[in-house]
């Protein structure tokens, strides 16, 4: 500690007052943080699919979405969702791999003569 601030260890951030508080206090996801706004390192743990983007936030990677702060839902084919009191609504589907969105239920279905590859989410080739 020199002129009354402090230097907070990785995984840290200084939230003033001399006083550290974890990345994670004031970045959702976040473990490692250069400043309290910006995220250099998410949380890898399984299940919250987390990336940095290049404003330093934690987000959802490629076909996630943020179900609540802190967790990133899957929805096969999904691009856009609302997720509203534990209901997953879809409103766009990924063209570009043969998903359609079916208007009924909110939720995207394989295009016809396509079908899901259960391991990956996604469609493969005609029937």
């Amino acid at each position: 500690m020199s002129a009354n601030t402090c230097t907070c260890v990785s995984g840290y951030v200084d939230l003033g007052v001399s006083l550290c508080g974890p990345c994670n206090q004031t970045l959702t996801g976040c473990i490692v943080c250069s400043s309290a706004t910006v995220c250099t390192t998410c949380d890898p743990s399984p299940g919250l699919n987390y990336m940095v983007n290049s404003t330093g936030k934690c987000v959802c990677i490629g076909g996630y979405f943020m179900a609540s702060p802190g967790y990133c839902l899957s929805y096969p084919g999904c691009t856009l969702a609302q997720y509203y009191n534990n209901i997953v609504s879809c409103k766009a589907c990924d063209n570009s791999r043969n998903f359609i969105l079916w208007p009924s239920n909110d939720s995207c279905i394989c295009n016809f003569g396509y079908f899901i590859n259960s391991t990956s989410n996604s469609t493969n080739s005609r029937c």
